[in-house]
């Protein structure tokens, strides 16, 4: 058996990501599923929908990859060319499932769009030795080719079609072909506080020269604080998983109080803060400004956040943090709306109108515009607070004003569970 895992790429097909800018959020979901099944994933690229480019770039992929997953251009329209594109690589001809054809004729006549003889047709082309993926989500067909060069899925571009697709028809398929090589991966993360990324790296690496074997580091500078992350490969995932969490309770014990915080095995900031909350029976409110949402929306994003998020406010104007959240006149005259003592009483006044044992608040400037020479762009006051006791930090964040909300949100959740680490849960 080979000690290697098999090479995987991950292709995006869409001028949309090129041009106008969009952000993929396909190929990292496809990537880590290609990587948690045991597959090495050595590229994620994104090509166009000009026909010579994407056959190019596909040809030059697939002369590198054992797995190969390709999403997008499946669709009805002109320039939905990845099937083309692939015969073109593979220097195969294209083919028509007549059965697709009348069933996606029937399907668009059966919603009043009538037959759209062009549409169907298009999308019941493949290339030749292609197989039909069922799509019980959407109508672009998905399909499966076992090349000389690498086994070619192409699956449709919509995130909610292809998750299930990936999940249900895809990990099935790759495991079949190559069994014993797969080498599955697993990875736990600890978050840091207030040591350099260098430092950090030294610390992880002692774990090594202390015995602790089999295991690979690699750190991540953020907004406020470096993860470190552990990953393991090897065949059997449950000694992996143990393996990768042994080696990240040992960095927490190595760093010590208010140093650094395991991460849960999936997710992030938020999901350890939910939780250090859930743990404690409290509950979490905020009061956002400069980010408009993003913290309350990151924080329901894990499932089960309705047990100890009780929710917010978007504070944006002075009279609404004044009316709603309590801060005093006299303190947005004196220190300004973008200062630490408004963000401590921001936390606080959401946290006391609200209930909760502890609340959260950012208020910043995100620019582009809106900075001064005492406040530039970037400019950002976070505050937590819990039960009765706040604590606030000013922070300075370059980058475009999507950056700079997105640090924002990292920093405030990594002050709020740096506090938690401290704070010992009750006993129950």
């Amino acid at each position: 058996m080979s000690a290697h895992p098999p090479r995987a790429q991950v292709v995006v097909v869409g001028d949309e990501f090129l041009v106008e800018g969009r952000v993929d959020r396909n190929g990292p979901e496809m990537a880590r599923i290609l990587s948690e099944v045991g597959c090495r994933v050595v590229g994620i690229s994104v090509l166009p929908d000009e026909l010579d480019a994407l056959s190019k770039g596909l040809e030059a992929v697939l002369a590198d990859s054992t797995i190969t997953l390709v999403s997008g251009g499946l669709g009805p329209t002109e320039d939905d060319r990845t099937r083309e594109a692939v015969a073109r690589a593979l220097d195969i001809p294209m083919e028509v499932d007549g059965a697709v054809e009348s069933k996606l004729s029937r399907r668009s006549a059966a919603r009043g769009g009538g037959p759209a003889p062009e549409g169907a047709r298009r999308q019941a082309s493949r290339p030749r030795g292609a197989q039909l993926l069922p799509n019980l989500v959407g109508t672009a067909p998905a399909l499966v080719l076992d090349s000389d060069r690498s086994l070619l899925f192409l699956l449709p571009g919509v995130p909610e079609e292809l998750e299930r697709i990936l999940v249900e028809e895809v990990v099935p398929r790759v495991r079949a072909r190559l069994g014993e090589r797969l080498r599955p991966i697993r990875h736990r993360s600890v978050h840091v506080f207030g040591l350099p990324e260098s430092r950090v790296a030294v610390r992880a690496a002692e774990l090594r020269t202390a015995g602790h074997t089999g295991f690979e580091t690699a750190t991540f500078p953020g907004a406020r604080g470096v993860r470190v992350r552990f990953s393991a490969r090897g065949p059997d995932p449950n000694f992996l998983d143990a393996q990768v969490a042994d080696a990240a309770r040992n960095l927490v014990e190595l760093l010590g109080p208010r140093r650094s915080v395991l991460l849960p095995a999936t997710g992030g900031l938020a999901e350890a803060v939910g939780e250090a909350l859930h743990e404690r029976a409290w509950t979490l409110a905020v009061a956002e400004s400069c980010t408009g949402g993003l913290l309350g929306g990151r924080i329901t994003e894990t499932p089960g956040a309705s047990a100890y998020f009780v929710g917010g406010a978007l504070s944006y104007s002075d009279p609404m943090k004044e009316d709603f959240l309590g801060v005093r006149r006299a303190t947005l005259r004196e220190h300004g709306a973008v200062s630490e003592e408004v963000a401590g009483e921001m936390a606080a006044g959401v946290a006391e109108r609200t209930g909760a044992e502890t609340g959260l608040a950012v208020t910043g400037v995100a620019g582009p515009g809106g900075g001064s020479d005492r406040k530039p762009v970037g400019t950002v006051c976070i505050a937590a607070w819990i039960q009765g006791k706040v604590r606030t930090e000013a922070l300075r964040f370059p980058g475009s004003r999507e950056r700079v909300r997105r640090a924002s949100v990292d920093a405030v959740l990594s002050l709020l569970l740096e506090d938690l680490q401290a704070t010992a849960a009750p006993k129950p």
